[in-house]
């Protein structure tokens, strides 16, 4: 029995957003809402109760800057669960139960960069105060960029009616710039921004020569 091919793929607790766990050969990535905490390497340990202990090289979560806000205290594999023991300082162990998912760290969708295609160039709302670029996989707006996916929902479904959805390459990053969320629609772009007491206002966006598509 390959015990790490058994292990390797993506973890999620079901139903709550969180903790995750990605694992690939001897790496462990432990993530907190899209954030990678702790990359380390792990050896296993099959017990005679049939649990499969993982021993992590290193056990600290922290964010990228800051110190440890937790350690890993026991994680182990058993009947098709990972059983992740964590210590907070101030709350002490928590347990997370983390099943196997499909899911990437952008959620329930496939990455599919060609769509981009459609929607190179500028876009402007229709009073020209917002402008944005599209140039390959990279977005500007004023004088800031960021590498961006398109995504379609894994099953199919849209939120918005819509062709596909924008987002950072950085699955931590979860606006684009001054849009809550961004969209192409009927292969135009559309923008989501919130406003206080409102809520999400629908703002299209046309291209340079004032057109839709």
């Amino acid at each position: 029995m390959d015990i790490k091919k058994m292990l390797e793929g993506n973890w999620e607790e079901r139903g709550v957003i969180g903790t995750r766990i990605e694992i690939e050969g001897s790496e462990i990535i432990f993530l907190w809402r899209s954030s990678p905490v702790l990359t380390t390497t792990f050896k296993t340990d099959l017990q005679p109760d049939g649990r499969i202990i993982l021993k992590l090289k290193k056990n600290g979560l922290r964010y990228e800057y800051g110190s440890d806000y937790a350690t890993v205290e026991e994680l182990y594999f058993l009947e098709g669960k990972l059983h992740c023991k964590k210590n907070f300082p101030i709350s002490g162990i928590s347990e997370d139960i983390l099943m196997p998912t499909d899911n990437s760290r952008y959620g329930n969708v496939i990455i599919d960069d060609k769509l981009l295609d459609t929607v190179q160039g500028k876009w402007f709302d229709k009073d020209k105060f917002t402008e944005i670029e599209i140039s390959g996989d990279t977005l500007k707006y004023r004088d800031q960029k960021t590498r961006i996916h398109a995504v379609v929902n894994r099953n199919g479904s849209s939120i918005r009616g819509e062709d596909f959805k924008i987002v950072d390459q950085n699955a931590v990053v979860d606006r684009m710039f001054c849009f809550e969320e961004l969209y192409c629609i009927n292969g135009s772009l559309t923008g989501f921004v919130l406003v206080c007491d409102v809520g999400m206002i629908e703002v299209p966006l046309y291209r340079s020569d004032g057109k839709r598509r």
